[in-house]
């Protein structure tokens, strides 16, 4: 066999290096699809067009997409696959009004384990068969849009996802049950949506979750009795809501939590003195709630 001279084996070299290091055709040609679809969304609205070029100016025929702003690639040896997107960030594509079908083609990049959508500007239902193919998704944030319909089961098949932010849209309906199957979950956002209903017992089943906000929706009926044994919980906020009931004595297990926000609502009750020997609590909304201060309840925070 002959052997190569050296400038052509540093040649082939560089070339292998190269294709193994740059992020792969098919995700940055689907990258690149996508900011045309962007580009022609806004072509009407000055403003929103302006900001799409802004962040999207160095997304051209680069040869690494890993290289492109708020592209983040796995830089592990072999592999600089295209694994987080980071396109919200306060970027507002308004008065723009984007189908959601724009997402396409970023439903193509089956490696991303991060997706910021925070676009302020989609609107129609979320594309469920899409979001299926993101088995790898550990974090979703489809907040500031105007996404409507229920929330895709698909959804709670990501058996890796630990944050999902689907704040200020227009999804509706009940709270699907099948959010307890998602045990795995750390923050779950819901805020500023049309959810109405129950909140679902099996909400209980995640063990995991830190965050959860379900403010203003139409939730009604009482809290899950058995809170508590969210043992993780460092925020809870249901406010603006229409649940009804007391406040339940097993908030008192929440040994992380710091914010409990029940404002606005239709509960009943004492204040209990209890809620003052929580003893990470740093925010306490109670307001705007047919709610009776307790003498006891005076005397403890006094002494605090």
């Amino acid at each position: 066999m002959a052997k190569l001279s050296l400038p052509l084996l540093l040649l082939v070299l560089l070339i292998v290096f190269t294709t193994s290091f740059s992020c792969p055709q098919h995700q940055k040609e689907a990258l690149l699809h996508f900011k045309v679809s962007l580009i022609n969304a806004t072509s009407s609205f000055p403003s929103a067009k302006e900001d799409v070029l802004l962040l999207f100016e160095s997304w051209n025929s680069s040869p690494d997409c890993c290289d492109w702003y708020r592209v983040y690639c796995d830089y592990q040896f072999g592999s600089r696959n295209v694994i987080a997107l980071n396109l919200g960030d306060n970027v507002s594509l308004e008065p723009a009004v984007l189908a959601s079908t724009i997402l396409t083609p970023l439903f193509h990049i089956r490696s991303l384990e991060k997706l910021d959508l925070s676009l302020c500007g989609i609107q129609g239902e979320l594309p469920g068969d899409g979001i299926a193919n993101l088995t790898k998704l550990i974090n979703l944030d489809l907040s500031c849009n105007d996404f409507s319909g229920s929330i895709p089961s698909q959804i709670f098949n990501l058996r890796y996802l630990q944050n999902l932010d689907v704040s200020y849209n227009s999804f509706s309906g009940n709270i699907p049950n099948e959010i307890g199957n998602k045990t795995e979950l750390q923050g779950l956002s819901l805020q500023h949506n049309n959810f109405f209903g129950k909140i679902p017992s099996s909400i209980l089943n995640l063990k995991r979750l830190e965050t959860l906000d379900l403010s203003s929706n139409s939730l009604s009926m009482e809290i899950p009795i058995d809170i508590g044994n969210l043992s993780n919980m460092i925020i809870l906020i249901f406010r603006n809501n229409v649940l009804t009931g007391t406040i339940l004595s097993s908030i008192w297990k929440l040994p992380k939590l710091e914010v409990l926000d029940l404002e606005n609502n239709l509960f009943i009750g004492e204040i209990p003195f209890w809620l003052f020997n929580i003893t990470r609590l740093v925010s306490l909304f109670l307001g705007g709630n047919n709610l009776i201060w307790n003498t006891k309840a005076k005397i403890v925070q006094s002494l605090r």
